[in-house]
Parts: structure tokens; C-alpha cells; sequence
């Protein structure tokens, strides 16, 4: 269903974020109850969603709103997301993987993972290192203890980034955020379980999506669309730092950029680097199919000595791929 517009979009993306953003036709809930009405408005207008004929979307140029974590294949389509999977660790990351770690990766390194997760408790391990101890700890508890629960994948995932240092040189990792996301002249959200940003102006750098390995595991995700909702997020994530580079001053955003993201299927990483444009981030604005094709390369990447398959955090040496993806 097509939407009138209030105005003309073309005349500067730079208004649609200030005070009038009213005028540009975004709508906003009169009552504040927020993502639920605008959801269930919007999917009210295109049917079910998913349940729509996939070939009939060829034939519509604009799409209605909805939230990040509502995104699905039928997003990725119309706003022709195209991802290629690169199996090289060398080709997708740039450079080889690391050979030389510090002494307490060390540690983890020579941990026999297999027989902890054995174990009744952590105590009957000799840690040299509280924070392996504790990274540890989290591991058995995403893929044991309490393997069907997500918060446990956010806990583990929380405490990767800071043990990677992510957190440093003005960097910050934030949980549970809520980014503005803009679809359809709509004001709708994403929420991505974890951003790193930058400290003083919060712009963000990288976003991670996890689910739990119950979800993982099943074959159709429980309805679930990690990387759909992956996607969404970034877009919201550039519409949000395009906003920021105007409140902070800090000139013109790029026109293209690579953002990383990463998204966990309970301890089983999966690395995004999308070069997510501007052009792209407003079509989304505006709910319009673009008419360029956004290209994403996804990494499923084993580590030499780990036996082939891809890598999961409790089978080791998952250091190797993250520590490259810092922005």
C-alpha cells in the first residue's frame, strides 16, 4: 500500500532528523504505547508479512514499517540485502589469523574445554587467570547449565568484548539498547543485545544480535530471523550515527561505509561485514525498494588446528576470529 507523502524527501535528508521531523511524514504513536501499534499497523497493511507470496513482492516499490526484530526474508528482498559467504579467514578478516597470544589466552588455549564441560563444577579446575575463570564459567553456563537461555549468550558475549578490549581507547559496549529505526516515514526501533560505540558521542561501531543455542538448534531459528534482524539493526544503527554527526559537528558521515556485525547462535559466532550506504539507510527511511544491490559478506570460519567445521566458543580458539573484527 503506498503512503502520501507530506513532503518532498529530496529536499535533504539533513532536515528529517531535526525538530520538524513531523513534517517529513514520519508518524509517531499519539498515545506512546510505542513499536507494538506501529508493528501491528504495519503488518495490518501488508497482510501477514511472511505469509505473502515472495514472487508478488517483485511487483511492490514500497514496503510498510516495521520493528528490527520483526524483519524477515521478505525485508531482506525488497531492500535487496545480498550476502556471500567467504570461508577463508584470510579473505574475509584481511589478514591471517593470530599465532602469538597473550599469557592468559595462553591459558585458555591449553584448557582441555572438553573435559570442563564435563565437570560438575569449576572448582575442580586449576585457573591461573580469574578472568578465564570467569569466561569459562559463562561458557558452561551458554552451552550447559542453562543452554536454553539467551541471557546467558548475552552474559558470555558481553564479557568477550570487554576481554577483547573493546571497551578501551573510547569505546564502550552497551546491552539492550534501543536504536530509532525509521521505515515507511514511520518511527519504529531496533534492538540490538550488544553495540560498541563510541564513549563520548555514541556512535555506534559494531552491533551484535545473539539468540540462545535452543534457538540455534532448531532448523527454522522458532521463527526467529537473527540475521534479517541483524541487517535491521545496522540500518538503524547509520541512521543513527548519520543523526549524531550532526549534533556532535563532526562533518558529513561517509556516503559508504563497512560496518562488522556479529551474530552468536548460542556460542557459535557468525561474522557480517555490510557496506551499508546512506542511500540504502534512507531508502529504508522512506519504505522505497532501491534500486542497488547491498552487499554482505558472512564468515562461518573454522581456525586452523580446530579440526575443520566452524569454530564454537567451547570447542576453543575463538579469540582468533574476534579479535579482528574490532572496528
Amino acid at each position: 500500500m503506498k503512503r502520501k507523502r507530506a513532503e518532498d524527501d529530496s529536499e535533504g535528508e539533513g532536515e528529517e532528523d531535526r525538530e520538524g521531523e513531523a513534517e517529513d511524514g514520519e508518524r509517531e504513536p499519539e498515545d506512546g504505547k510505542g513499536e507494538a501499534e506501529d508493528d501491528s499497523e504495519g503488518e495490518a497493511e501488508h497482510g501477514e508479512g511472511e505469509a505473502e507470496d515472495d514472487e508478488s513482492e517483485a511487483e511492490v516499490e514500497e514496503i510498510g514499517f516495521r520493528s528490527g526484530s520483526s524483519w524477515s526474508k521478505r525485508e531482506l528482498k525488497f531492500f535487496k540485502f545480498k550476502v556471500t559467504e567467504v570461508n577463508s579467514f584470510q579473505d574475509f578478516f584481511g589478514e591471517p589469523p593470530c599465532t602469538v597470544f597473550g599469557n592468559s589466552w595462553q591459558e585458555f588455549l591449553d584448557l582441555d574445554m572438553t573435559s570442563a564441560h564435563l565437570v560438575s563444577s569449576t572448582k575442580e579446575i586449576s585457573f591461573r587467570s580469574r578472568a578465564i575463570e570467569l569466561l569459562v564459567k559463562d561458557i558452561i553456563s551458554a552451552t550447559k547449565t542453562h543452554k536454553g537461555h539467551e541471557s546467558c549468550v548475552d552474559d558470555l558475549v558481553k564479557k568477550l568484548l570487554e576481554y577483547f578490549h573493546y571497551d578501551r581507547n573510547g569505546g564502550s559496549v552497551r546491552s539492550r539498547i534501543t536504536i530509532p529505526l525509521r521505515m515507511s516515514h514511520h518511527k519504529t526501533e531496533a534492538n540490538p543485545d550488544h553495540t560498541v560505540e563510541d564513549e563520548a558521542t555514541t556512535v555506534k561501531m559494531l552491533v551484535v544480535e545473539d539468540k540462545s543455542s535452543e534457538v540455534a538448534n532448531d532448523r527454522e531459528h522458532k521463527g526467529h530471523h537473527p540475521e534479517a534482524q541483524l541487517l535491521a539493526e545496522l540500518v538503524a544503527a547509520v541512521q543513527e550515527n548519520e543523526r549524531l554527526h550532526k549534533v556532535h559537528d563532526l562533518g558529513d558521515m561517509s556516503e559508504q561505509m563497512v560496518f562488522p556485525g556479529i551474530v552468536f547462535m548460542g556460542t557459535l559466532p557468525t561474522f557480517y561485514l555490510v557496506t551499508m550506504t546512506k542511500a540504502l539507510a534512507h531508502c529504508v527511511r522512506r519504505g522505497q525498494r532501491p534500486t542497488f544491490v547491498t552487499e554482505s559478506s558472512l564468515g562461518e570460519l573454522a581456525v586452523e588446528g580446530c579440526g575443520g567445521g566452524v569454530v564454537e566458543l567451547h570447542e576453543l580458539k575463538l579469540h582468533q576470529l574476534l579479535q579482528v573484527t574490532k572496528p
